[in-house]
């Protein structure tokens, strides 16, 4: 039972992080700095795209976050219901998929800062 309950919160890990991220993304703001916010070269380059790139991304990975963990509690717990254990290999295959929309989500950011700024941080 109680690998049952490990494998359910770590599967809610990342969607969880991703969630909250985006909360505290949207209720505090960072100044530009090198340890909270998302730090991309051309997220640094002014503190015009350092808001853009965070407020981005708080709206990205509260939505992304929300359907991931929704998504990610009706799939466990299914699977728990049907099986009365989470395998560790359906607890992978569900972390590799979080992670590739976590990574996606971080391109598409980049591709917006790339299309709303040039590489001197103007706005186009």
């Amino acid at each position: 039972m109680l690998d049952t309950i490990i494998s359910f919160v770590i599967c809610l890990t990342i969607p969880g992080v991703m969630f909250l991220g985006g909360i505290l993304l949207k209720i505090y703001q960072p100044k530009m700095n090198s340890l909270i916010g998302y730090r991309s070269h051309l997220s640094m380059l002014n503190e015009t795209t350092w808001k853009y790139a965070n407020q981005y991304l708080a709206k990205v990975w509260l939505l992304l976050g929300g359907i991931e963990f929704f998504i990610s509690i009706i799939i466990t717990t299914y699977i728990y219901l049907k099986k009365h254990t989470i395998e560790d290999t359906i607890c992978l295959i569900i972390i590799i998929i979080q992670m590739l929309i976590l990574v996606i989500s971080l391109i598409s950011i980049e591709k917006k800062l790339n299309t709303e700024f040039d590489m001197n941080g103007n706005k186009k």
